[in-house]
């Protein structure tokens, strides 16, 4: 008599059961990687562009002996306040003295290094 066996079924691999989540994971860790490298290549362009404009400040007031607010924006293309941030930057380095209290009749002097 002949044995009776079940037909085989067809043998199948089934992907698992979290691999959308494993995914996910994956694409989440190159986007946040991602933006953590494009953030530091902002900073350091945003670094390098403020050095040049407090170097275009320093130059301007060396050769003219004297800066104020006025000179530094139409220098720099920066605001009042970004400038008076600048200059407040460049006293606490000590490479410039304020002249004036407030208002128009403040201006910068470098400090001439001994």
């Amino acid at each position: 008599l002949p044995v009776k066996t079940k037909p085989k079924q067809p043998t199948t691999t089934s992907p698992p059961l979290n691999r959308p989540a494993v995914q996910a994971k994956s694409f989440m860790a190159q986007f946040l990687n991602k933006l953590t490298e494009l953030r530091k290549q902002a900073n350091i362009k945003r670094r390098e562009k403020m050095q040049d404009n407090l170097d275009k400040i320093i130059i301007f007031a060396k050769k003219h002996n004297r800066i104020d607010n006025k000179d530094a924006r139409e220098l720099t293309g920066l605001s009042d306040s970004r400038v008076r941030l600048y200059f407040n930057k460049l006293e606490k380095q000590g490479k410039f003295v304020q002249f004036g209290k407030k208002g128009p009749r403040v201006f910068y002097k470098p400090i001439a290094k001994l």
